[in-house]
């Protein structure tokens, strides 16, 4: 007489149909988010335009952006660095002085050297000089020299306008031009609250420079060391100053202290 066969532990009550739907739905998933992933690296195209540029960013960011640079042998860049300086005004005599330059990258990277699970503010320069930088290299040399202008009586929207007006074949699109204005007011927002913190008096004006340190060339790999690439620096000119509130004024104290300490 032939035993009967041991249920195995790992068997399921579920029905084939079941597992294969659930197989099915996965597979389309995966499938849905690749051809988002691809339309995110590719150019500028008609299917990439009916999907939605800003679709595509609230569903990238921040946990899927990628950039042709991850896949190549030789990235494009292997640092984004901030530098800022201000005007303050002296609340007793109403004199303006010009600071220093202040390098908050390099601050920043001294703070967080040893710390494995830095705060998210500590990547806020890194982040933000990376989209400016990103947005400079597809600005062509009209639209370079645009940004380098000073901007503290006209407004942002006229830089955007002259911006698009200068834009040649494929270079410094809307896209690009919108995408650079708004982080332009998120790092005057930041240099602005920083400077406040690190500076005695009213911080009225604010300029920044945002730098890349690019990878040596495959070719001289074996005689050029990273720490070698000088920082290439991009001049911006004067921004009037954009205050935060007090309770975030309060927090970016708290914070420039940490640094400076």
């Amino acid at each position: 007489m032939t035993d009967s066969p041991v249920p195995s532990r790992h068997s399921t009550t579920e029905t084939r149909v079941a597992r294969r739907a659930a197989a099915w739905l996965l597979a389309l998933l995966a499938l849905v988010h690749s051809f988002l992933i691809l339309l995110w690296v590719a150019p500028v195209n008609p299917m990439r335009d009916a999907v939605g540029n800003a679709r595509l960013t609230s569903y990238i960011n921040p946990y899927f952006e990628q950039s042709w640079s991850v896949f190549a042998p030789t990235p494009r860049r292997i640092s984004d660095s901030i530098r800022l300086r201000a005007v303050v005004e002296d609340p007793k005599t109403g004199k303006e002085t010009r600071t220093e330059w202040v390098d908050v990258t390099t601050l920043v990277t001294r703070k967080i050297k040893y710390d494995i699970t830095p705060a998210r503010i500590e990547e806020a320069t890194r982040r933000i000089g990376a989209r400016i930088n990103s947005n400079m290299f597809e600005f062509n040399d009209e639209q370079k020299l645009l940004v380098q202008g000073s901007y503290l009586t006209t407004s942002t929207d006229k830089l955007a306008e002259a911006l698009l007006a200068a834009k040649g074949d494929g270079q410094g699109d809307a896209n690009e031009i919108n995408a650079y204005i708004l982080y332009d007011d998120m790092l005057v927002r930041f240099a602005t609250m920083y400077a406040q913190a690190a500076f005695d008096g009213k911080v009225t004006q604010i300029q920044y420079k945002v730098g890349y340190q690019a990878v040596p060339a495959y070719a001289q790999r074996n005689n050029v060391k990273v720490n070698d690439v000088r920082v290439t620096w991009w001049d911006f000119g004067w921004r009037k100053a954009k205050p935060g509130s007090s309770s975030a004024q309060k927090a970016f104290d708290s914070y420039v202290k940490g640094l400076q300490g």
